[in-house]
């Protein structure tokens, strides 16, 4: 982002709407209003509303604003001034990977989208489908198990190859083989959730000390 600067002659600065910020950066990135639309995604008419308008840009969808955003190089925030006061930033404090939401909603179960769960056995690691979603349903996915650290890991794989590979069929579910995740005779659900490792790849985390027993 670019902080934005309004037209001066040095002694007078321009007051300007939404609809002219836009154009006014347009015009110094030189660029003509279709091939803004075109960089954002948008129809030719939907962008020149937002340019013709004074207040137009304060009504449109997240989506198109932080694209039209994105491309003229413009912090959202310099268009609509927030009326809301910003929390302390002092105040934030780290959220455990899988810790508890804090929010409760009265006469229900607080429901975390984000947090999905494996189903684990002495023998075996049974993976649902919501998972393999998450993964983008790839043909194979590969299966790390790191005892030491109570965890498993899933990754997507193009095709089989060394290590723990195993090929999605059309089920519902995979089913890996695995001895020695628990010692109880009992099923359990452990929490898992969409992750990437500092080298950006993505896995799917699942925590073993958060399974708790479920019904065979």
């Amino acid at each position: 982002m670019i902080p934005f600067q309004p037209p001066t002659d040095g002694e007078y600065t321009a007051v300007l709407t939404e609809g002219q910020i836009l154009m006014t950066r347009r015009l110094q990135l030189g660029l003509t209003q279709a091939q803004v639309a075109k960089m954002a995604g948008l129809h030719l008419s939907q962008y020149q509303r937002l340019e013709g308008s004074a207040h137009f840009f304060s009504g449109c969808s997240v989506r198109i604003g932080m694209a039209v955003c994105s491309v003229l190089l413009l912090d959202p925030t310099e268009i609509v001034r927030p009326s809301a006061l910003p929390a302390d930033s002092t105040t934030l404090k780290p959220v455990p990977l899988f810790g508890e939401a804090d929010a409760h909603r009265v006469g229900r179960k607080q429901i975390r989208r984000d947090i999905m769960s494996l189903t684990v056995t002495r023998e075996q690691v049974i993976i649902p489908e919501d998972v393999l979603i998450a993964l983008g349903r790839p043909p194979y996915v590969r299966y790390q198990h790191e005892k030491s650290k109570r965890r498993i890991l899933l990754s997507a794989a193009d095709e089989a190859g060394s290590g723990d590979i195993f090929a999605v069929s059309d089920e519902h579910t995979l089913i890996i083989p695995d001895k020695g995740i628990i010692t109880e005779e009992s099923q359990f659900a452990a929490k898992c959730r969409l992750v990437r490792d500092r080298k950006g790849a993505l896995f799917v985390l699942c925590d073993l000390s958060t399974a708790t027993p479920c019904k065979l």
